[in-house]
């Protein structure tokens, strides 16, 4: 391949990278990252804090109480 070649080819590849990033500014419409839209979407909710309850219990009593091979097996075994 020749060099003027792959030049044709960087080109029309910058080109249609411009043309996608110009795209995805003005279909997407955000002003700043994805998370601060979802951020404290949770805040007050009871399921979500109960979930969190249950998530530290499942972390912590079994190291407090030697019964760490037991929940490894249950945390690795499907739920299907």
């Amino acid at each position: 391949m020749s060099s003027a070649d792959l030049e044709t080819r960087v080109s029309a590849l910058e080109a249609e990278l411009a043309k996608l990033k110009a795209e995805i500014s003005t279909s997407s419409g955000r002003q700043g990252p994805w998370w601060d839209e979802i951020s404290g979407i949770f805040a007050n909710d009871p399921a979500f804090e109960e979930a969190m309850r249950l998530g530290q219990v499942a972390r912590i009593l079994p190291a407090e109480t030697g019964q760490e091979e037991e929940v490894q097996w249950w945390f690795s075994t499907p739920i299907i």
